[in-house]
């Protein structure tokens, strides 16, 4: 098994490789608010804005809440069992999405219930 260092170096580079190629990547943030409050959430959120206008960054943010996605990201990456189901712009794959496993998410996603 891989030390840590090496594994974050490997998911890095694919990530790179697959996901922007010209583009250097700068942060991977796995449901980095996942566990947060909504006002946490929101000021969290708030800053890695900032943070991406003001430096340029490239983050790659990998999270099960399609809100959040669809808010914060301009590329989406849909993957299922390990592998990508379907890629494109945030319009592309939330407005019209190809893929039959990609138009079923929203459908799966938790609401409120009165």
């Amino acid at each position: 098994m891989p030390r840590r260092r090496d594994w974050a170096a490997v998911v890095r580079q694919r990530a790179q490789d697959t996901l922007h190629p010209r583009r250097r990547l700068d942060r991977i943030l796995d449901e980095p608010v996942s566990a947060l409050n909504v006002s946490i959430q929101a000021q969290v959120l708030a800053l890695l804005r900032e943070l991406r206008r003001d430096l340029n960054l490239t983050y790659l943010f990998i999270s099960q809440d399609l809100a959040l996605v669809e808010q914060l990201c301009g590329q989406v990456v849909v993957m299922k069992d390990g592998r990508v189901v379907e890629r494109g712009s945030r319009n592309e794959v939330f407005c019209t999405p190809k893929e039959e496993y990609t138009k079923t998410l929203p459908r799966a996603a938790p609401t409120l219930s009165h």
